[in-house]
């Protein structure tokens, strides 16, 4: 992978989606991408996940739901985030999950 794959961002998008994201064109996100192996394209993503990929919000999305429920059944001390709740965040993204996903 070329240096500028390695040098990414990753932020939450509270105000819209919920979604976290990040990366860049030349970094591989997920560990189901392929890097090119070829002479002509060594070192480059064939399959770059700059953005949000959907794999990697559909397990936020997993991981915040079961959090909401443990802090909900007293099994989890911590409610959520310093900006959010585990319950809201889960919320945000299921609202928005579908209308940034789904391709008819």
């Amino acid at each position: 992978m070329m240096d500028e794959g390695f040098n990414i961002k990753i932020e939450t998008d509270f105000a819209s989606t919920g979604f976290c994201f990040g990366g860049n064109s030349k970094n591989c996100g997920t560990w189901m991408d392929k890097m090119g192996s070829a002479i002509i394209n060594k070192g480059i993503p064939a399959t770059p996940r700059d953005g949000a990929p959907v794999e990697l919000v559909g397990l936020q999305y997993s991981v915040l739901s079961f959090l909401a429920k443990m802090n909900a059944e007293g099994k989890f001390p911590h409610e959520g985030v310093e900006q959010i709740t585990f319950q809201a965040w889960s919320d945000q993204i299921k609202t928005n999950f579908n209308r940034c996903f789904y391709v008819p």
